[in-house]
């Protein structure tokens, strides 16, 4: 079932580097396009690590983790304290973040309890 929740995760990541490719050439928001240029960057990095799960990768999505829940967050009360609307994609990353945090960090566990060929 992990397997298939990673399947998911690189799909969905490679739909936010599109995202964030698009918003390079077309403002889809306020961020200005260097920063969606990295952000597509990233979410291919990201589809790549949650498919192929090298060791490093867990350590990298941790950062990326504390990032987003620093922005997405932020995000999340000023749309709400300014506009008075829930910012959705902020809920999600809110929320979808963490989940694939503890299922790198579950994949990981049980990795390392294999047996070596």
């Amino acid at each position: 079932m992990r397997r298939g929740l990673f399947v998911v995760a690189a799909v969905l990541c490679a739909l936010t580097a599109i995202y964030h490719l698009v918003g390079i050439f077309i403002p889809v928001n306020e961020a200005p396009p260097w920063r969606h240029a990295l952000f597509a960057a990233v979410n291919v990095v990201c589809a790549y690590g949650v498919l192929r799960r090298p060791r490093w990768f867990v350590y990298a999505f941790a950062v990326l983790l504390a990032q987003q829940l620093y922005s997405h967050g932020l995000q999340l009360y000023f749309v709400w304290r300014d506009a008075h609307r829930i910012d959705w994609p902020s809920v999600f990353v809110l929320i979808a973040m963490p989940l694939g945090m503890g299922c790198l960090i579950a994949d990981r566990r049980s990795r390392g309890r294999q047996p070596s060929a």
